[in-house]
């Protein structure tokens, strides 16, 4: 935005559409820039909210993990002792 205050007075902002430049209002063009920076702003905050509820799905996992390797261990660790036990 700080380009649109840089403009003096009659200078010429244009627009390229395909290959043509179109010249264009200094109203309409900040108004296009403005829209533009809402929706990015927009996607970077839905896109930073996607990654943290995915962050947060990787450590309830990696809980779940560490749970059933220390249950496994355990098992495994008391699985011996009763066979010799037995045997």
């Amino acid at each position: 935005m700080l380009e649109f205050d840089r403009l003096k007075e009659g200078e010429s902002i244009y627009k390229l559409v395909g290959p043509v430049l179109l010249k264009q209002d200094k109203v309409e063009a900040e108004g296009t820039v403005k829209g533009r920076l809402e929706f990015i702003g927009k996607e970077v905050e839905r896109t930073e909210q996607q990654i943290k509820e995915v962050q947060e799905k990787i450590e309830k996992k990696k809980t779940e993990i560490i749970q059933i390797q220390s249950s496994a261990q355990a098992a495994a660790a008391a699985g011996p002792s009763q066979v010799a036990a037995k045997g």
